[in-house]
């Protein structure tokens, strides 16, 4: 979040203080503390740690050093983020200081309780009077009442109602102990309702006589002052006046030694601009010669250039430490020409600043360096930018060490479910019985060493989580909306009571702090149980029906083998028949360490040969182990030169690269992280050439993808991965667990009396029509059968499919049926006979997906079983993939059809072929009636190579038999009859499918 600091930050201290003393006579010093994890800016101090955290010097709201400090004296049980967001303004509290707090328990939560907490201000003024406001907020209708003692040279209870929309504020006035502290101890208060007693600290404002600042002591941690331009400030500024990339300046700190931090332009600008503000704010601490000019861009065209992006990058920072970077932009003019800084450290922060006649106006945030100690600045126009040419500015900017920031903790992120996987950094368990993913990344997508594994197995895969997780949360969509679930009762023909993973390889002497979520849509109350054991044992309970922002967690050492277990039931309050439980994400936090093992870096795509077009997308992949950003770069000239693509996180492994506009056979790949290099094998080709060749598959769960532990390793997936290598060709995949062949009837289509389906039109036919597709293939392995539908049914569903595609010159290969552990012999009899009539009735165009994978009972063959007696495992997709290769569709010039003309595929009402199928060894033309002149008739096969031509003359409603016997085709195939007419009015082309036998 974007965080500005107002020139009116006095008016904010003034009103701080007022609001507690009322009018005074004796200047007065003020402390302003925020207890929680949501950084409060300006001077305010931060105290995020609820266990022992401490600020041991604190700053007034001056912002000059105190002789006090602050520390946790009895630990809370840990940080609520419900507060308000929106504090009334007679508060003058930011909603950073409102909308957290420390809490903690008096009754079990969670497994534990923490019936009070306390901080303990030190150092403090003996015979000295302390005026303090507290202050807690949490959202609610419970009464959530904090007893607040207030604890020096005498005692004072305070009431805080925490609860309701805006919170409350209590005061009092304390002198310290006799060894110089004032205790606060937080607890429950009397009239606290809420079943677990919660109580709060939020926020401190401590009042007392102006005091002369302490004398100013040196501190490791640095301050950078910067300006962009060429008007140069006095030091200890650093002027950077090189607005090109590559242009590197080694900073000096504020006492003008320098440091071993650069700054380095990395993303060009346009320019330098000085028509910034020559009256900057006395408050905003910068000279006039460091707001006056900038570093500029554009995203419209100036003076012939444009300069979309410009940034710069900070390196040799310390990657423990939390860096603030105050930024300021101004330019002389009335128009709104906001500017959007993202700031990229181990977490990526967006500020927005208007520099129209800005004098004192900053962009503010905290931010960690990456592993590699760097932070980077991109800054481009804002979206309420209203110039035309979209300019953006960068005047300068203070960088300084956060004293009271918090080292970030390393983060391990699981989704459980193979519906959905989520992309890295989550690393993904897809198989519920023997998942297992060794070698766990975190976070910053460095290696672990950790392993989870399913250690005893849940019942399967629910996809009906929440796509809607609340945003503090901070949880993927793709992650939340699936989960493993499990059930006491039987489902599915299975009982699954318990369900368990374990996390191996862990440090026995740290605290993992472990939080799990699920989800399930539904209105009854399906309570999940999990039981997390290590070095002891700690049960929590969620409720995950239709949960969009509940998670628990545990904290816990693991056993002395470095195991934790996480097993999950039913819980006590689950009121579902079946006793359904669930397991959806786990997130597993604990402090920072080193990564395990080497870096690494492979290209692997395009490693060359590849045939990829000017404009579509391809994937750039490698594997990358222990590396932060990696560079991408391609050349056109076998490696002579080299255009940057883009930087990104070197864990994401993939890039979707639009290639450029360009021809040429020597294109190269290469990609750098550190000092790691990797280039293409060979070359590849980058071509104009347009021709698309779509494949569009139908189908249910199979071709969906269920049963393969991974998308890529299911057979439309490792398809797709094949023909990924020339663009020319794609696949478009329909495929949607559950459906049948009514599903993928064309729209419009009646439905049988007593048939309860109906016509999905977003993966239908007429929807896979719509991609313009050169062949479609059918993947229905059982699902009709399962639903009852015969064979006979089953059949016109097929060939009312077929037709639709034929008619639209796209050739359609049928797959049969599959095996299935079907319990009644029936139901498999009808599954052969389906199989049976698609490889008699399709022939060449049919695709055995039975032999190989059945045993002699129907049933799958159990070593590609995937567990459910439903679908083939990777092995047996493995299989099904090769089948669909052996048809070399990307052999097969697709545009040949389409090369014999440009008009529509289909002259309807002029041409015609009958019959078709053809049978007997002859096929009979139809030209309608007013046709004449000569007509070319060629019969093309799928692999776009003519197999018989003829010259016909036509002279108006004569039919023409063509004679086919000498194709010498023993089974039904299929082809494409080319007519093309010539005539005094031109041309006429048609196209037309036919199958001949």
């Amino acid at each position: 979040m974007a965080r500005l600091y107002s020139r009116f930050l006095p008016l904010l201290v003034c009103l701080l203080a007022i609001s507690y003393l009322g009018a005074q006579d004796t200047e007065q010093d003020t402390i302003l503390v925020d207890f929680g994890t949501q950084l409060s800016t300006g001077n305010w101090n931060n105290l995020t740690n609820f266990t022992d955290g401490a600020v041991p010097v604190l700053l007034n709201a001056a912002g000059e050093r105190t002789r006090y400090g602050i520390e946790v004296s009895d630990t809370f049980r840990g940080v609520n983020t419900g507060g308000t967001t929106e504090p009334d303004d007679s508060l003058a509290l930011p909603a950073t200081a409102t909308g957290d707090s420390f809490f903690g328990n008096g009754q079990p939560w969670g497994g534990a309780t923490e019936p009070s907490g306390a901080v303990t201000l030190t150092n403090l003024r003996q015979g000295k009077n302390y005026n303090l406001a507290l202050y807690a907020s949490r959202a609610g209708t419970e009464t959530r009442q904090t007893r607040l003692i207030v604890i020096g040279a005498t005692r004072d209870t305070l009431l805080l109602e925490a609860g309701g929309t805006g919170g409350m504020r209590v005061r009092t006035s304390m002198t310290p102990a006799a060894d110089s502290t004032i205790v606060i101890e937080a607890a429950a208060g009397p009239d606290n309702d809420t079943p677990e007693a919660f109580f709060y600290l939020g926020a401190l404002v401590m009042n007392y006589d102006a005091e002369a600042p302490p004398p100013v002591v040196e501190v490791a941690a640095d301050t950078f002052l910067v300006d962009f331009g060429t008007v140069p400030s006095p030091a200890p500024w650093n002027n950077v006046t090189d607005f090109d990339s590559g242009a590197v300046v080694t900073l000096a700190n504020q006492v003008g030694t320098l440091a071993n931090v650069r700054l380095v332009v990395v993303d060009s600008f346009r320019g330098v601009n000085t028509l910034g503000t020559s009256t900057p704010d006395a408050e905003l601490g910068f000279p006039a010669s460091a707001t006056e000019d900038s570093f500029f861009g554009n995203t419209g065209p100036f003076n012939g250039a444009i300069q979309a992006t410009g940034g710069i990058e900070l390196t040799g920072l310390d990657p423990r430490t939390g860096y603030t970077l105050r930024i300021f932009g101004s330019r002389n003019t009335e128009e709104n020409r906001e500017a959007m800084y993202v700031v990229e450290g181990i977490t990526t922060d967006t500020l927005y600043l208007n520099s129209a006649n800005n004098t004192g106006e900053l962009a503010v945030t905290t931010v960690f360096p990456t592993r590699d100690s760097s932070i980077v600045l991109t800054a481009s126009p804002g979206p309420n930018n209203v110039n035309n040419l979209g300019f953006y500015y960068l005047n300068a900017m203070e960088v300084f060490a956060e004293a009271t920031a918090v080292a970030p903790l390393d983060t391990v992120l699981v989704d459980f479910g193979g519906s959905n996987t989520t992309p890295p950094p989550y690393n993904n368990v897809t198989d519920p019985n023997a998942g297992k993913v060794s070698d766990l990344t975190n976070s910053a997508g460095f290696y672990t060493g950790y392993t989870i594994a399913v250690v005893d197995s849940f019942n399967n895969t629910n996809a009906d989580g929440t796509q809607r997780p609340a945003e503090e949360l901070g949880l993927a969509a793709t992650a939340t909306g699936d989960s493993f679930f499990g059930n006491t009762g039987d489902f599915g023909g299975q009982s699954q009571p318990t369900g368990a993973v374990e996390l191996t390889g862990l440090n026995p002497a740290v605290t993992y702090t472990v939080e799990l979520f699920a989800s399930r849509t539904t209105s009854e109350r399906r309570e999940t149980q999990y039981v997390v054991e290590g070095a002891g044992s700690d049960t929590v309970y969620l409720t995950v029906s239709s949960n969009e922002n509940r998670s628990v967690f545990v904290e816990m050492q693991p056993d002395a083998e470095g195991t934790l277990r996480i097993t999950a039931s039913s819980g006590p309050n689950n009121e579902n028949s079946d006793l359904f439980y669930y397991l959806g994400v786990l997130r597993l936090i604990y402090p920072d360490m080193d990564p395990v093992g080497d870096v690494s870096l492979e290209l692997t795509d395009p490693t060359g040969g590849e045939f990829w077009q000017a404009g579509k997308t391809a994937d750039i992949t490698w594997n990358a182990r222990n590396l932060g950003q990696l560079g991408l770069e391609y050349s056109t000239d076998a490696g002579s030169t080299w255009t940057v693509i883009d930087t990104v996180p070197a864990f994401n492994e993939s890039y979707t690269w639009t290639l450029p506009e360009v021809d040429t056979e020597e294109a190269l790949v290469r990609i750098t992280s550190d000092t790691l290099l990797a280039t293409s094998d060979s070359t590849f080709t980058i071509s104009t050439e347009t021709t698309s060749c779509t494949i569009v598959v139908l189908g249910s769960s199979t071709a969906e993808g269920t049963g393969a532990s991974t998308q890529d390793s299911s057979w439309v997936g490792r398809y797709q991965e094949y023909l990924a290598d020339d663009t020319r060709y794609d696949v478009v995949n329909l495929g949607r667990s559950g459906y049948n062949t009514f599903r993928i009837l064309p729209t419009g289509t009646d439905i049988p009396a007593g048939v309860n389906e109906t016509i999905d039109p977003a993966r239908n036919v007429t929807q896979a029509l719509t991609y313009d597709p050169f062949a479609i293939i059918i993947n229905m392995p059982s699902n009709d059968a399962a639903g009852g539908y015969g064979v006979a049914q089953q059949l016109d569903n097929f060939e009312t499919v077929v037709e639709a595609a034929r008619e639209a010159g796209v050739l359609v290969y049928v797959a049969t049926t599959q095996p299935r552990n079907f319990t009644n012999p029936a139901q498999i009899q009808i599954q052969r006979e389906v199989r049976d009539s698609i490889l008699a009735i399709y022939g060449e165009m049919a695709i055995d997906f039975w032999t190989g994978l059945a045993s002699a009972d129907g049933f799958i063959v159990d070593s590609l079983d995937s567990g459910d007696g439903i679908h083939v495992n990777d092995d047996g997709h493995a299989i099904l993939y090769q089948r669909v290769l052996n048809l070399q569709l990307d052999t097969v010039d697709c545009s040949a059809p389409s090369a014999v003309g440009n008009l529509p595929r289909r002259v309807s009402g002029l041409v015609k072929a009958y019959p078709n199928p053809a049978e007997n060894g002859f096929l009979m033309l139809d030209f309608g009636e007013g046709l004449r002149g000569t007509a070319d008739v060629q019969i093309i096969d799928v692999l776009g190579r003519v197999r018989l031509r003829d010259r016909v003359e036509i002279t108006g409603g004569a039919d023409h038999r063509i004679d086919i016997s000498q194709l010498g085709r023993s089974s039904s195939s299929y082809f494409f009859v080319v007519v093309t007419l010539e005539s005094a009015d031109g041309y006429v082309r048609d196209i037309l499918p036919v199958v001949i036998r």
